[in-house]
């Protein structure tokens, strides 16, 4: 049985999806299988389904949600690999194989990414972040309302990013300048104040051959952070512009800007921390031991 985030939250047994029935049921199942194998009190499921607002029969509600989501897992059998929700100590846990979960294939795969960056495998990290990429279905926990849902969403969409970013940063090491080129200019229209994207994008035209777009990025991210923000753009983007403007070879503003994204991090470090962060940020008694639990 497979366990989808990223996008519609969905159980799917043997390529069927399963028809889970309300908003709350997904969002029980998605904060399960966020911290698979990790225990989370009923007092952070309350606060992840109802927004810190939960009703007065919320924990009665939260019983029959967890009952219904428990039939649905069933129907992937009852052996020892099978996926269960077990309870102990007012808590609960999802008992699944981590890799049921794509949202933890999409961390494999960028983790290792990652490693095999170090030591230059630059297709190899193209594939590995292409198939990682090709795990969304759209955006995470696509449909579900509520802040909870919307925190982890968004950090979910940063890790996504990163994860792009990182791939297009390898296509250009590869020197395949014009294979990124349309995809980043559809990022940049879509994320204009994203400094690390417009500098993706000029070397992009840059390695191209295309001097006077690479330089009209540069403008149009001054000019935007200009009347946006006040700001001016950073110094890896004026390296960068002034690079291309002394006709600097390409190789070596990819060297330079090697160099600069590598005391930063790599497409798997720093979200998980992100993502448990922004788990727990709307449950302040999110940990297993919380305290006034009642099953």
């Amino acid at each position: 049985m497979d366990i989808h985030l990223l996008g519609p939250v969905e159980l799917r047994l043997e390529g069927r999806q399963l028809k889970l029935g309300s908003d709350k049921e997904r969002a029980l199942l998605a904060a399960l299988a966020l911290e698979v194998g990790r225990p989370i009190s009923m007092n952070a499921l309350l606060e992840r389904l109802w927004d810190g607002k939960a009703p007065p029969r919320a924990r009665e509600n939260a019983h029959t949600y967890i009952s219904r989501v428990r039939k649905h897992l069933r129907l992937a059998g009852t052996g020892p690999s099978a996926p269960r929700i077990t309870s102990q100590a007012h808590t609960y846990v999802l008992n699944t194989d981590p890799d049921s979960v794509d949202l933890n294939r999409f961390q494999r795969l960028t983790d290792l990414a990652g490693a095999v960056a170090t030591s230059g495998e630059d297709e190899r990290v193209v594939d590995l972040l292409t198939r990682a990429e090709h795990l969304w279905q759209g955006e995470a926990l696509a449909g579900l309302p509520g802040t909870w849902a919307e925190t982890v969403r968004s950090t979910l969409a940063e890790r996504r990013l990163q994860a792009t970013i990182s791939r297009m940063a390898a296509l250009h090491r590869l020197g395949r300048f014009a294979d990124s080129i349309g995809e980043l200019a559809a990022m940049v229209r879509h994320h204009p104040e994203d400094e690390t994207l417009a500098g993706q994008l000029m070397l992009a035209y840059y390695g191209s051959g295309r001097y006077t777009d690479a330089l009209r990025v540069h403008q149009q991210a001054r000019r935007l952070l200009m009347s946006e923000f006040g700001s001016r753009p950073g110094d890896e983007l004026d390296r960068l512009h002034r690079g291309i403007l002394d006709r600097t070879p390409v190789d070596r503003l990819l060297r330079t800007a090697a160099a600069a994204a590598s005391s930063g991090p790599s497409p798997g470090d720093i979200p998980p921390r992100s993502l448990r962060h922004a788990i727990c940020r709307t449950s302040p008694r999110s940990s297993a031991g919380a305290p006034n639990s009642t099953p």
